[in-house]
């Protein structure tokens, strides 16, 4: 599973994170990467986001700035779950806790990157 997030212009791929990155996240929620889910907690959102901005080249002070501004709107149109080659094969599954895979064969176009929204995300 991927995160995509968008932020101030800025455009992160959580699968393109640094190890080092993810372990940032794990630290400061105390949630594996392979379960941070930023729909369903705020710390996890706010972890994510910083280390985005950073990654963008946004100096560490004023990442953090930026976090403590954040609204609950502004984390809802920032994160876009992205279905990866592993998620899509279930090896991680969604961030719903369903199994992403398709059931019918050929449903799968192999390329990776489809866009998913959780149906309980609100």
């Amino acid at each position: 599973m991927a995160w995509l997030i968008r932020i101030d212009g800025h455009e992160v791929n959580s699968d393109d994170m640094l190890l080092d990155d993810l372990a940032y996240v794990e630290k400061a929620t105390g949630t594996y990467w392979s379960i941070a889910n930023p729909w369903k907690a705020v710390e996890v959102a706010k972890a994510f986001v910083r280390v985005a901005l950073v990654r963008s080249g946004i100096p560490e002070d004023d990442a953090d700035e930026r976090v403590r501004s954040l609204t609950l709107r502004d984390i809802k149109a920032a994160f876009d779950f992205v279905e990866d080659d592993a998620s899509a094969e279930g090896n991680f599954g969604s961030p719903t806790g369903r199994n992403s895979r398709s059931s019918s064969p050929g449903a799968r176009s192999g390329s990776g990157g489809r866009r998913k929204k959780p149906a309980d995300s609100g």
